[in-house]
């Protein structure tokens, strides 16, 4: 039972340390920014820039 229950809890650990992980993919404003005035120039629209005082 001990041995199950350790496997159990380096599972939940494992998962997580992966979600976390993955979770800091895109964390800067300039890489939202550039999707998202490439979908503008496409329609025609003219880019946004950020405003660091929002923060």
């Amino acid at each position: 039972m001990g041995l199950f229950n350790m496997s159990l809890l380096l599972m939940t650990c494992l998962m997580v340390l992966a979600i976390f992980h993955s979770c800091d993919a895109q964390n800067s404003p300039q890489d939202y920014l550039e999707v998202h005035n490439d979908a503008r120039a496409q329609v025609g629209v003219g880019p946004m820039s950020w405003d660091a005082d929002l923060e």
